[in-house]
């Protein structure tokens, strides 16, 4: 992920754009400081990130089935309501 915001920063592609941001991790934190960092970078780069567009994942690995798809009716509302808000945020 580092590398891809490295090689796109000098594009300006993110300068003005509504931009989500998710952060997953099986620590019941939900990969909160790794979403932070990427927050600020995003910021820095000027992407906006609107309110309701971060999304923190906790236990992941428990969040899908075996067929490898989500199986989590918590998480799957949330990531709906994510797209719903850079939806809004790119109206």
């Amino acid at each position: 992920m580092k590398n891809a915001l490295d090689w796109s920063v000098s594009s300006g592609n993110f300068v003005g754009r509504p931009t989500a941001a998710i952060g997953a991790s099986p620590h019941p934190q939900g990969g909160s400081a790794a979403l932070d960092s990427l927050v600020g970078t995003l910021k820095m780069m000027s992407a906006v990130v609107p309110e309701g567009a971060e999304l923190r994942i906790p236990f992941v690995t428990k969040k899908f089935g075996e067929d490898g798809a989500l199986d989590d009716t918590e998480t799957e509302t949330a990531m709906k309501e994510l797209v719903q808000t850079l939806l809004a945020a790119i109206d």
